[in-house]
């Protein structure tokens, strides 16, 4: 009878702790995939961004073609250089 109930106890033990743990990684799952969905749409917000500083600096470059006098300007900002007229595409060697 003392044998049974000694291991009843350690299996109520286990069990309880089997809970907890259980409860813990529960939460942290939560937790993580709230997270990981918010920095999703973060990345998604960055990218949309990014798409129209892009689109920003090639209207400013094809601008620059129409109106040299944007030049300075652009290169200030860290804008490529104009190629000069002939050299768009150098050969290879």
């Amino acid at each position: 009878m003392m044998k049974s109930n000694a291991s009843n106890t350690i299996l109520t033990g286990l069990l309880g702790i089997n809970l907890v743990l259980s409860a813990v990684f529960c939460f942290r799952a939560v937790t993580v995939t709230r997270d990981s969905r918010r920095l999703g749409r973060e990345v998604r917000m960055i990218q949309l961004e990014q798409a129209r500083f892009q689109s920003l600096a090639a209207e400013c470059l094809a601008y620059r073609d129409k109106n040299p006098q944007i030049a300075p300007l652009l290169e200030s900002f860290g804008m490529p250089k104009a190629a000069p007229a002939g050299t768009a595409n150098p050969a290879a060697k």
